[in-house]
């Protein structure tokens, strides 16, 4: 129950009530079912806050939330991070695509998606990410895929690709020159 209001006394009792009373049942169970689904998500989930310069300019963020997928990512506990600030605990995001994603969406209120490779602090090898920001009333809701392994698959078939394009030219090639050979036999 979320109640609003106060109190009326008279010779130090309480003689009436003024306010409301609502049942936030539903709302509470709503987000309880919202953090059960964001905890069971293969996918990273973080809420952030920006934190404002004097200028008006975005200079960090301060966890608000993290689902267990990026708490498994960034090595991170989700219930000691709520309030640091992130280039405190990751100081390689400042200057990266990622950090000025943030930036952006903050600033604009305008959902912002990329992809990117990351690698950094909690990140020994190179890890690539599909990344959608949104605004959320004062905060940003960001959701990190991992696909570094449509990445590889990718890599891999441009690889294969372009060596099928070489073997072509060198086929072509010797077709040519086949092809001028028979030319010469023929005319002798």
């Amino acid at each position: 129950v979320h109640t609003i209001g106060r109190a009326e006394f008279r010779d130090g009792k309480c003689v009436r009530l003024h306010g409301t009373f609502q049942d936030i049942t539903e709302r509470k169970e709503a987000d309880r079912r919202f953090r059960t689904a964001q905890d069971m998500s293969p996918d990273g989930f973080t809420i952030l806050r920006p934190v404002w310069d004097e200028s008006g300019q975005v200079i960090d963020f301060l966890w608000v939330y993290e689902n267990a997928a990026i708490a498994r990512t960034n090595g991170t506990d989700p219930k000691t991070i709520v309030g640091q600030r992130l280039l405190s605990l990751f100081p390689g995001h400042q200057g990266t695509t990622f950090f000025q994603a943030y930036k952006q969406v903050a600033e604009t209120k305008e959902p912002y998606t990329f992809e990117d490779v990351y690698s950094g602090e909690s990140l020994s090898q190179p890890t690539w990410f599909r990344v959608v920001v949104v605004p959320m009333d004062e905060e940003i809701a960001i959701l990190a895929e991992n696909i570094t392994e449509r990445k590889q698959a990718e890599n891999e078939i441009k690889a294969a690709y372009q060596q099928l394009q070489a073997t072509e030219q060198q086929l072509r090639a010797s077709n040519q020159q086949l092809e001028a050979s028979n030319q010469q036999l023929r005319a002798t």
